[in-house]
């Protein structure tokens, strides 16, 4: 089994902890990493804006962000190690209203594409834009019964 660690403040806004592990669960299980490891962290626009602006150059908060741990000379003992997603809840709550989706509908969203990042997809190009949205989405489909509001968007 997958072993999620979950940094955050003590109470979250409209988001439980156990739902999000269990969409990362469901996730890595879907993307074939049943046995892997990785640390999500929960923070502010502001905390978020810091480690934008330090690590892409963008100095203002983003919805998630992405710290990979394997690369192409990770051991093979330490594969299961994926590394660390970081998302904005203050972020994630505005852009949920914005699109008239539950918190939790968009929080998947945001897991699956923080992971497909930490298992090397990116979107920096169309094809890989493509390729990459078309799995997220994938995924989304995937988590559906979790969702409370599953019966509306």
């Amino acid at each position: 089994m997958s072993t999620i660690l979950i940094d955050g403040p003590p109470r979250l806004r409209g988001l439980r902890r156990t739902f999000l592990a269990t969409v990362c669960r469901r996730l890595l299980g879907l993307l074939g990493e049943q046995r892997a490891e990785l640390s999500l962290s929960l923070i502010d626009d502001q905390a978020m804006a810091t480690l934008n602006r330090e690590y892409r150059g963008v100095d203002a908060p983003t919805d998630v962000l992405s710290f990979p741990m394997r690369t192409s000379d990770t051991p093979e003992n330490a594969r299961h190690v994926l590394g660390d997603i970081v998302l904005s809840l203050d972020t994630l709550a505005r852009d949920a209203a914005q699109r008239g989706w539950s918190q939790q509908r968009l929080a998947v969203l945001l897991l699956a594409h923080g992971l497909l990042h930490l298992l090397g997809h990116d979107h920096a190009e169309s094809e890989e834009e493509r390729t990459m949205f078309t799995l997220q989405e994938h995924l989304l489909t995937a988590c559906e019964d979790l969702l409370a509001d599953r019966a509306g968007r």
